[in-house]
């Protein structure tokens, strides 16, 4: 019982070690980002935004065509919040971002290690270090993405424990799930392709996908439709975008070199765009850069890109590890 007892604690200790490590790691890598400052629609979405301040500002984001974006009343809900503790001051809103991708990060690790994937942990590392992630990071404006990970992650959580046989009354995981999965569309209507996530779960889980099982997704999937037919109809007719409602364009890529954007036809290259929202450079209407600080944004840019070299190299010694493993009779 004792050395039952010792492998337990072992086993806490050094899950804790590691969300520690990454946390720290996560946090100390974006640390130009914890003083930034507003850039580009950040004007629109919280400094010119009356949402945030007038007294019927909730019911209106909730309830109203008012917003300056999409509809996305989970996020201006907190922009409220925030607003009423910080007023302007960017530095919250800043660290509220990072702080929800530290989550994300710690979530991915945990939702990899319940499907028993071997290296969750580096999986969980990987992205919250990579790059690609700067964008949604350390621009306050893309508050949606962190925002709808987190609720579509621990959405996903509450899904392997409804279906997990050992749970008791797993129904109420299961009406957690759907209001979990209310709050990430209501992030973002993105999180509508959580219905195929969750059928990936069945597969790996190695979990017969029945007549009763599908049922039990249908709600997520009406729940999804019904929020990406609302952001359609919000983007083609009260924003009036003038453009095809679903055209074919490019994603946003992040490597070393920068963020290239394609809209339809029309290629617009920003070499620079990783570093400006690191340093939190403030652009003007006409796109005027009002203030820089490339020094400490070339260095934190240098210790993501090396990290993810590091988390690569690391990615091959965990499967040679596994291979060993499984050779040997051992489980990672």
């Amino acid at each position: 019982m004792h050395a039952v007892d010792k492998r337990l604690f072992r086993a806490h200790s050094h899950t804790l070690f590691f969300v520690l490590l990454l946390a720290s790691v996560t946090i100390f890598a974006y640390r130009p980002a914890w003083n930034g400052g507003f850039v580009w629609d950040d004007d629109d979405y919280i400094i010119k935004n009356d949402l945030l301040t007038a007294s019927d500002g909730l019911r209106r984001i909730w309830f109203s065509l008012d917003s300056p974006s999409q509809y996305f009343p989970l996020v201006y809900t907190t922009f409220r919040i925030e607003r009423a503790l910080w007023g302007l001051n960017p530095s919250g809103y800043h660290w509220v971002n990072l702080l929800l991708h530290v989550a994300n990060a710690l979530l991915v690790w945990r939702v990899l290690a319940r499907l028993n994937v071997p290296g969750a942990w580096l999986a969980g590392a990987i992205f919250a270090l990579h790059p690609v992630q700067v964008e949604s990071v350390a621009w306050i404006t893309e508050r949606k993405n962190v925002l709808m990970a987190f609720f579509f992650l621990l959405t996903l959580l509450a899904w392997i424990a409804f279906i997990d046989e050992r749970t008791k009354r797993p129904w109420r995981f299961y009406a957690l799930a759907l209001v979990l999965y209310v709050l990430a569309l209501s992030a973002k209507s993105t999180a509508c392709t959580l219905p195929a996530a969750l059928l990936l779960i069945l597969w790996l889980q190695k979990r017969p996908i029945t007549k009763q099982r599908l049922i039990q997704i249908v709600p997520f999937v009406i729940l999804g439709i019904g929020m990406g037919l609302l952001a359609v109809w919000w983007e083609r007719y009260h924003q009036g975008t003038n453009r095809a409602v679903f055209p074919k364009m490019e994603h946003l890529t992040g490597a070393p070199a920068g963020l290239h954007l394609v809209v339809g036809r029309n290629r617009v290259v920003r070499r620079d765009l990783l570093r400006e929202v690191l340093c939190g450079a403030q652009l003007g209407s006409r796109g005027r850069v009002l203030r820089d600080h490339p020094e400490p944004c070339a260095r934190v840019y240098h210790a993501v890109y090396v990290s993810l070299h590091v988390c690569g190299g690391s990615l091959s010694v965990s499967g040679m590890y596994r291979a060993n493993c499984a050779r040997f009779g051992r489980r990672s």
